[in-house]
């Protein structure tokens, strides 16, 4: 999802607008608002061979738990296959890189340790799946805080991608 290409969002309910570090960024309320942007065969990137990576830029107001920043998911809010997220009111980052297949399957949780996020600060998230090194990364702001090992799972990333919210949840970001 960009300002430049076609996959442009659908703002629910409550989303302004506030300078951000580049131009314009949108500014969720952590109740009602947020970003759908809706599948497209650009987006479909988890068929990549060598892995893939989602980034977002944010600036959190609050940490609440399992604030959604960005996540490939369908649209009932069900199944969820790639997600940075903020944990909790400690300050964690979560990702998550999933092969749904039916029912919800998470095999590859990673957390960060407590204090990484801060409020009221820029920061940069980026959820890095190598599918020949056969790991995960999460990292803030270029320096990175959590790894795991990782087997080639299938990524599902034609859904939809979500900003902010996750459908059908409580599970909000508060920020920009």
């Amino acid at each position: 999802a960009d300002r430049a290409g076609t996959n442009h969002g659908v703002r629910a309910a409550a989303v302004s607008f506030s300078p951000g570090t580049v131009g314009p960024a949108g500014a969720f309320d952590g109740s009602s608002s947020g970003i759908r942007v809706p599948a497209s065969a650009s987006l479909n990137i988890g068929a990549s061979t060598s892995g893939i990576s989602v980034e977002i830029r944010v600036k959190p107001d609050a940490l609440f738990s399992n604030a959604v920043c960005i996540e490939y998911g369908r649209i009932d809010g069900v199944v969820q296959s790639v997600l940075i997220g903020l944990d909790n009111t400690n300050g964690v980052i979560h990702g998550i890189v999933a092969q749904p297949s039916g029912a919800t399957v998470f095999p590859y949780h990673l957390f960060s340790d407590p204090g990484t996020v801060q409020t009221g600060v820029w920061q940069h998230f980026v959820l890095v799946f190598n599918r020949t090194g056969a790991n995960v990364r999460l990292y803030r702001n270029g320096v990175q805080v959590k790894q795991a090992s990782a087997a080639n799972v299938a990524l599902r990333t034609d859904y939809e991608v979500h900003l902010g919210y996750r459908p059908g949840s409580t599970n909000r970001f508060r920020g920009t």
